[in-house]
């Protein structure tokens, strides 16, 4: 288990160094802010406070004092980028993602571009985790709040898997993906 959450962390971690590029010669030093866009701000905050509560929840620290600077210069930037009340939201809302979240929220613009048209695998990351959280019997609402995006964009995430799937409803979405677990499970 612990394996698996430190793999998760990483995920987190890595795909916060994909945007902001490679650091300056140590990669064992996390930059988080680098990228002028406010979005890449907001995004990197998100990922540096749901990172914090992964290695919070894990009992881990950064233990190297460049590691220690390295972050805290990047999140003052960061802070300053957003303005403090903005910086203080990210953060939260990054700490408060469940884990799985965190690491679909740092894949969402990252995922693999060459997929099917149709079916299961043609989802995305960001439409695979709409339809667990819809599977779960979570409203639009309650789904946009947990994956940090508009319920109008859950809306459209789900239009394209009804496409996808070839499914016209929620129940269906449900139905296939009980399925699908049950079949994952037992391979």
């Amino acid at each position: 288990m612990a394996g698996g959450r430190a793999r998760r962390l990483k995920r987190v971690i890595t795909a916060r160094r994909m945007l902001l590029g490679p650091d300056s010669g140590n990669d064992q030093d996390e930059r988080i802010v680098r990228a002028p866009p406010p979005r890449s701000h907001m995004w990197c905050t998100r990922l540096a406070g749901a990172a914090q509560a992964m290695r919070d929840d894990m009992g881990d620290v950064l233990r190297w004092p460049h590691e220690i600077l390295a972050r805290e210069e990047d999140l003052g930037r960061a802070r300053t980028a957003l303005a403090h009340e903005a910086f203080d939201i990210a953060f939260a809302e990054g700490r408060a993602l469940h884990e799985d979240a965190a690491v679909a929220y740092a894949q969402r613009a990252h995922g693999e571009r060459r997929r099917p048209n149709a079916g299961w695998e043609s989802l995305t990351p960001t439409e695979s985790e709409v339809v667990r959280l819809v599977a779960m019997g979570l409203t639009n609402k309650q789904v946009s709040a947990e994956i940090l995006m508009g319920a109008e964009t859950v809306k459209t995430h789900l239009s394209r898997v009804y496409d996808k799937l070839g499914v016209w409803s929620r129940a269906a979405i449900s139905s296939q993906y009980a399925a699908r677990s049950r079949v994952d499970a037992t391979d």
